[in-house]
């Protein structure tokens, strides 16, 4: 890797750090520099705007969370196995990434920086998703469902899980990559998908 990769490894590690904290309306190109030490017109050789900085940081984190994704679904073959793999690597990447997280929940409250395209850089995941489910539709294995409420119901927990460790208080946080708690939360976060999924009818 030369020092150039680094440097901009490294912008990519601060800004969304920063992003996370800040969100995309008060973070500044100079806290960025500032973090990684350098000056704002060299930050500037690397991205020309902060809006090419947070869409690179975006896309990076959707990207990291789609290859995952990929190597965790090549162990299973059922619709109902694929959506419990995709949740389960949805709630390992954030816990672990709870920068990434906070973007994401920032970013749903906030879609100016995406205003025009807000799936600009989930896309790909999104359509991922409503792919299984309407394959286990197809296939008898799901009732019919709504792909955007099982996605909102399951994920939304998973985005709150990784974001909401100490917004209870002292004595109720917790660390979200803890193995013990995550795996707490996987198994209450399974029931809530096979509830969803249940055939009520």
């Amino acid at each position: 890797m030369t020092k150039g990769d680094r440097t901009r490894l490294s912008i990519l590690n601060e800004a969304e750090t920063i992003f996370a904290e800040l969100g995309y309306a008060a973070a500044r190109l100079e806290d960025v520099a500032q973090a990684v030490s350098i000056h704002r017109a060299s930050l500037i050789y690397y991205y020309r705007s902060k809006q090419e900085l947070f869409d690179a940081v975006e896309a990076r984190i959707f990207n990291d969370l789609q290859n995952d994704v990929g190597n965790r679904l090549k162990d299973h073959t059922t619709s109902y196995g694929r959506i419990l793999a995709i949740f389960d690597c949805w709630l390992d990447f954030m816990s672990e990434r709870t920068t990434a997280a906070r973007m994401v929940l920032r970013s749903s409250a906030d879609v100016t920086p995406r205003n025009s395209n807000p799936v600009e850089f989930s896309g790909a995941t999104v359509e991922l998703f409503e792919s299984i489910v309407k394959e286990g539709i197809a296939s008898g294995e799901f009732p019919p469902v709504d792909p955007l409420d099982l996605l909102n119901n399951a994920g939304g927990g998973i985005i709150y899980y990784a974001c909401n460790a100490r917004a209870f208080g002292a004595s109720r946080s917790y660390n979200p990559a803890d193995p013990a708690t995550r795996e707490k939360f996987r198994k209450s976060l399974h029931k809530v998908v096979r509830a969803l999924l249940a055939d009520d009818a």
